[in-house]
């Protein structure tokens, strides 16, 4: 299940359920974390889970509640379709992540 990451340094996981799935598989295989894996998780910081994980946090209530404007704004023509924005996600520094080997 690990060849096809054998050769990547860095894994981005959704969910708190899938870091601790991923920490099982790596701890079978012999793929310490974060020596030779290092793992961000994608906003898990109210999951569950038993590591220290280093995660990016995504502000999904302000990016839905932008979301609604700028459509608003499109469909009464104050702005065009193509119309697009950046919010910025925060990083929540935990015990996963290093250093390439």
């Amino acid at each position: 299940m690990l060849e096809p990451v054998l050769s990547a340094t860095v894994l981005v996981v959704e969910s708190a359920t899938h870091l601790e799935e991923l920490a099982a598989i790596c701890a079978g295989a012999g793929v310490p974390i974060p020596e030779r894996l290092s793992v961000v998780g994608l906003d898990t910081a109210g999951g569950d889970t038993a590591h220290a994980w280093t995660h990016v946090t995504v502000p999904l209530r302000a990016i839905g509640a932008r979301a609604v404007e700028i459509l608003l704004d499109v469909l009464d023509g104050r702005r065009e379709l193509t119309h697009h924005e950046r919010l910025a996600c925060g990083f929540e520094p935990g015990a996963t992540l290093a250093r390439p080997p």
